[in-house]
């Protein structure tokens, strides 16, 4: 950033040449303390110029939402704080530091902080219209749509793939920064172009990495699960909350959270209740006596969900499925809207069968049958002895 304009820095050079000696001899890290006062001054005035212009920007397009009415235009104007006032601020720092006619030290550490400022502000705001677009194509596909499964569908679909472009943004900020010094520029251009030697080890490196990344797509296009799915992964009930771009977070019943490889659900089984519809069918085993009468057993389980909300109407019903030596094994079979519906179902008529059991007297308990004999008796005594 070294400019030959003298006649550009006069006014400049006049208010340096107004400084003590020692301001303009000495300095830190090689930078007069002359020009680290301009730089201040400079940077102060360059933050407020950002301000100022990030305010009108922002005043200016709050007036066109208002006369659009498009919700996303408010939308924007949430987004663009921050990064906007940044980029206005450090054009407009770029464009004034050359009148300050600085040492070429000073240039050279300016060479290198000002482009690395500009790119980390730009691939902020370029990650936040990549949300922004991500929201208003999730609107689009979604709008007049009712069933709650194509709505999930359609919310993994775009929020997967909006992910992975925004973290290619970051890589792309990440190596554009990294080709502004000169030790690192060579990782920076691999990072951009995928070769050489660096890309190589980072792509043995970050094998796994990149695994999931791709696992994560799959998810995407397949979507063997999707966000709100309930689903049993790893003995858990839960959950899908969030699904990231190596990793699916599962909310347990328990408020816990499971976060698991996203390649947990391509390569290992685990259960989706919620995949092509929400109703579950569920059971509840019950054991009695052989002497317990069925039929009045089906008729409290109707009484039962007749008086819950928690059934849906869709199915009931009492099998018996198995024999014991001591026990008759009841099979009770009942429906319920959601997975979570279901759970809350199934202690119900386990705990109401137990109570219509009980209420029944010990007969209808599995009992333990004991049968006793008389001792035979003892033959009478011999004559004589």
């Amino acid at each position: 950033m070294t400019h030959d304009h003298p006649a550009a820095f006069a006014l400049f050079a006049v208010w340096r040449d107004n400084f003590p000696d020692w301001l303009r001899s000495s300095g830190v890290a090689g930078i007069a303390f002359a020009d680290w006062i301009g730089l201040a001054a400079f940077a102060a005035g360059a933050v407020v110029v950002g301000a100022v212009g990030q305010w009108v920007v922002l005043r200016g397009a709050g007036v066109v939402a208002r006369r659009t009415g498009n919700g996303w235009d408010d939308r924007l104007i949430e987004l663009l704080p921050g990064p906007l006032s940044a980029l206005i601020g450090l054009f407009a720092f770029a464009l004034a530091v050359p009148y300050l006619g600085l040492a070429p030290a000073a240039d050279g550490v300016l060479d290198v902080v000002i482009p690395i400022l500009l790119i980390a502000a730009s691939t902020v705001l370029a990650a936040r219209f990549i949300r922004l677009a991500g929201e208003g194509l999730e609107a689009y596909l979604a709008r007049g749509v009712e069933d709650d499964n194509r709505r999930r569908s359609i919310h993994t679909q775009v929020s997967v793939p909006q992910g992975i472009l925004r973290a290619v943004v970051y890589v792309v900020g990440v190596a554009l920064a990294l080709i502004q010094f000169e030790a690192v520029r060579g990782i920076g251009v691999s990072l951009l172009a995928s070769a050489g030697l660096a890309g190589i080890v980072l792509g043995f490196a970050a094998q796994k990495t990149v695994g999931n990344l791709l696992a994560g797509i799959q998810l995407a296009i397949f979507q063997p699960i999707r966000i709100g799915d309930a689903v049993v992964v790893e003995g858990e009930w839960g959950w899908v909350e969030e699904i990231g771009l190596t990793h699916v977070v599962v909310k347990v019943w328990d408020l816990r959270r499971l976060v698991l490889p996203v390649t947990q659900f391509l390569e290992k089984p685990f259960q989706n209740w919620t995949r092509g519809a929400h109703e579950l069918l569920g059971t509840v085993l019950l054991y009695a006596d052989y002497t317990v009468p069925i039929d009045p057993v089906r008729d409290a389980l109707k009484d039962i969900l007749r008086g819950t909300d928690l059934w849906d109407g869709r199915a009931q019903g009492v099998q018996v499925t198995n024999l014991t030596e001591r026990a008759v094994e009841l099979r009770v079979l009942m429906s319920a809207r959601d997975g979570g519906q279901l759970w809350d179902l199934r202690c119900l008529v386990r705990e109401k069968l137990l109570g219509w059991l009980q209420a029944a007297g010990h007969s209808h308990l599995p009992l333990q049958r004991v049968e006793l004999t008389p001792a035979p008796e003892a033959p009478p005594p011999e004559a004589g002895s």
